[in-house]
């Protein structure tokens, strides 16, 4: 599994073994796509620990097997290239050396902490500030669509919007964090990140999926809900977290967000404008009424603070609601 300089990537890539440089430690996690494993050093004692995704080149495909090498390779040169160009970023995991050998290409990364259901609880605690902070920095990679926004340390569903036909097709990503068009497998452009990043928002408030079928956990039962628009989003706290409050503008512009349709739906660059100054930020967490827009109807549901005895009327406009969302998992291994 030595190194070699068949392909092109835009990190260096190191000569020697994978296996001489690091240790590997615990399964992290798997995908369609590849492992991911805990390592340290080996060189320098330092007992900084690190993680590595290992991605097979190609099976064993007889005849096709070179095709299938070329194809591979395309689609990882697609993702390093989009991964390096955001790693730099702090709201990335960070690309810090690549191996590629005759089978596999190793891709060591910083090694970051629980998934995002695995932090619901701390989550839905931090600051009105703090949120936006994080906001801010995830929407500036307007100019590429992840597809898989639940996670901004993976990049293997990536890609570049072309400028024509301005549009990509196919159906990729995580089923709960889909916007209706993806899940359709329909055409689709940057606005659908824009839906996953409220269904993430969604998450963090109220601790479940946006929809919720009869089998969270199966695919194709949650994309057969956001395709029909049944059932309906509650917007209301899973009762183990009824003791808590939400922060009203949040859950608002997290309506706000969920237009079905997509040339109507907010983009990115609208949203940067929307986010106030700290200062501007009231934070209110009390009793309020959703009323989401979409071409299918309003969804209309109530949460109460116990405190509050009236229910405050609100009716989100994109010129007065403050931009609260989060479009990527905060943090997590690919």
């Amino acid at each position: 599994m030595g190194c070699t300089s068949g392909i092109h990537l835009p990190v260096t890539t190191l000569k020697g073994q994978f296996e001489d440089i690091y240790e590997v430690g615990q399964t992290l996690g798997a995908g369609s796509f590849g492992c991911v494993f805990a390592v340290t050093r080996r060189d320098t004692g330092r007992k900084e620990q690190r993680a590595v995704k290992v991605m097979r080149l190609a099976d064993n495909l007889g005849k096709v097997k070179e095709k299938c090498i070329s194809d591979n390779l395309e689609q990882l040169k697609c993702e390093t290239n989009i991964w390096h160009s955001a790693s730099r970023h702090p709201g990335c995991v960070k690309l810090m050396e690549m191996f590629v050998g005759r089978k596999y290409i190793y891709a060591v990364m910083e090694k970051c902490g629980p998934s995002l259901m695995e932090s619901v609880a701390e989550l839905s605690a931090w600051s009105d500030a703090k949120l936006m902070k994080l906001v801010r920095g995830m929407l500036q990679f307007a100019s590429s669509s992840n597809r898989d926004i639940v996670k901004l340390c993976d990049f293997g569903m990536a890609a570049y919007v072309p400028k024509d036909p301005g549009f990509l097709v196919g159906r990729y990503g995580t089923a709960p964090y889909m916007s209706p068009e993806m899940a359709k497998a329909t055409a689709h452009s940057l606005s659908t990140d824009v839906w996953s990043l409220a269904a993430t928002l969604y998450v963090i408030l109220f601790g479940e999926f946006l929809y919720m079928p009869a089998e969270p956990h199966n695919p194709k039962a949650m994309r057969a809900c956001i395709i029909h628009d049944y059932p309906r989003p509650k917007f209301q706290r899973r009762k183990d977290m009824v003791g808590e409050v939400v922060i009203r503008e949040a859950a608002t512009l997290t309506a706000k967000l969920l237009e079905r349709c997509p040339r109507a739906r907010c983009t990115a660059t609208e949203a940067l404008k929307m986010i106030p100054a700290s200062s501007e930020v009231t934070g209110h967490r009390q009793g309020y009424e959703v009323k989401a827009g979409g071409t299918n109807g309003p969804y209309n549901s109530m949460q109460r603070d116990k405190s509050a005895r009236t229910v405050q009327q609100v009716t989100p406009t994109v010129a007065d609601v403050p931009f609260w969302a989060y479009s990527g998992e905060l943090t997590g291994v690919a």
